[in-house]
């Protein structure tokens, strides 16, 4: 039965310790920095909103690129909680001051940061901006966007384990006592494009869902739409509505527009949830793909039977048999021994973390969407 116990909206989170704090300031900037040009821009920007409470873009629909990079990277300054609106202004929050004194005092120790944790590229050599040389949009380096595969014959990078092991088996193969390598036994790297996969939201926008929780869900859809050649879909599942809210698409504006219309409310049917992904995965993708479950709460309706855990454990095992795509299942600690069962069930994965918020969403949403990509 659905009690407050259940609802973990109802709990007191406990605090990040620093450095876990410091961690996730780094991979909001390095999120944000994807749409900016350097790390003095990012601060001309806070300034600028600190200072008129002004947003830094003139239209979120722009044909110019600059104006639509900076209105990406505002709705990721509010996403990420740096910014908020107060009264007709906007102002920085707690976090956001810190940031910006962060930019304003330690940059170079933020760029070091970033680049330790290969979230930018470095650039060889001193320069004026600093000894780690400047961190820009340019050296951003998109996650997901190509893998590296070896091949024969010829390319930039050598392969250098790859060459030695075709080597050693011609000379085992041979039974030769010399050794040495050939032009033949040369293997190289080469980057291979990706060509985007599909990924479905599956979202819980029960009761629970309400604010923050359901702020960082919308995050999520807007970044794997931003950040891949991926299709994205977006179902949503609450009391007595079952919703595709987006169809599979790449385009980002109806993206967004589209999960602005969610309302969270009601109940958690996750059952009828997984059967409606079950459905319109089926009639709209003829390759494996990934379905991404995001709720922080247990089965609290039933669909086709009166006990909502066990219509949900059906529905998952009708999942996997009816469809090619992975179920990566994205809870909170006080209900993953359910959702381990669902997970299970449908021979998918289950990722638990303390609070439903942004980073950790796109940490496991990349993680998983590497590994899927693997699969096409």
């Amino acid at each position: 039965p659905y009690t407050a116990f259940t609802d973990t909206f109802l709990r007191e989170q406990p605090l990040l310790g620093e450095d876990q704090a410091y961690g996730y300031e780094l991979a909001a900037v390095s999120d944000i920095m994807e749409n900016l040009e350097d790390l003095q821009e990012l601060l001309a920007i806070m300034q600028e909103i600190d200072r008129s409470g002004r947003v830094p873009y003139h239209s979120p629909y722009s044909c110019f690129p600059r104006e639509a990079r900076l209105f990406d990277a505002w709705v990721k300054l509010e996403g990420y909680g740096l910014v908020a609106k107060q009264a007709n202004r906007y102002r920085l929050t707690e976090a956001g001051v810190e940031l910006s004194r962060r930019l304003l005092a330690n940059a170079r120790e933020l760029e070091a940061a970033l680049r330790q944790q290969s979230i930018l590229l470095a650039r060889q050599g001193p320069n004026e901006l600093g000894s780690f040389g400047p961190v820009s949009r340019r050296d951003t380096v998109r996650q997901g966007s190509a893998r590296r595969v070896v091949v024969q014959g010829s390319g930039e990078h050598l392969a250098v384990s790859q060459t030695v092991t075709s080597a050693l088996t011609r000379q085992v193969a041979r039974k030769s006592d010399s050794w040495n390598i050939r032009p033949a036994d040369l293997r190289f790297e080469q980057r291979q494009a990706r060509s985007g996969i599909d990924i479905c939201l599956l979202l819980d926008a029960s009761a629970s869902m309400l604010g923050k929780r359901m702020k960082a869900a919308k995050n999520l859809a807007e970044h794997l739409v931003q950040s891949s050649r991926d299709r994205i879909s977006v179902i949503t599942f609450q009391e007595q509505a079952i919703n595709v809210v987006t169809p599979f698409t790449r385009n980002r504006l109806l993206i967004r527009q589209s999960i602005d219309t969610i309302k969270p409310g009601g109940l958690t049917p996750l059952a009828a949830g997984l059967r409606k992904a079950a459905e319109h995965v089926s009639a709209h993708c003829r390759r494996p793909g990934l379905l991404l479950l995001v709720t922080d709460g247990i089965p609290t309706l039933g669909d086709k039977q009166s006990d909502p855990l066990h219509d949900a454990l059906q529905a998952a095992q009708a999942f996997r048999e009816s469809t090619q795509f992975h179920l990566c299942c994205v809870g909170l600690q006080p209900n993953h021994s359910i959702l381990r069962k669902v997970a299970d069930i449908a021979s998918g994965s289950l990722h638990v973390i303390d609070e439903l918020n942004t980073i950790s969403l796109l940490n496991i949403a990349e993680w998983e969407r590497s590994r899927a990509w693997q699969k096409v």
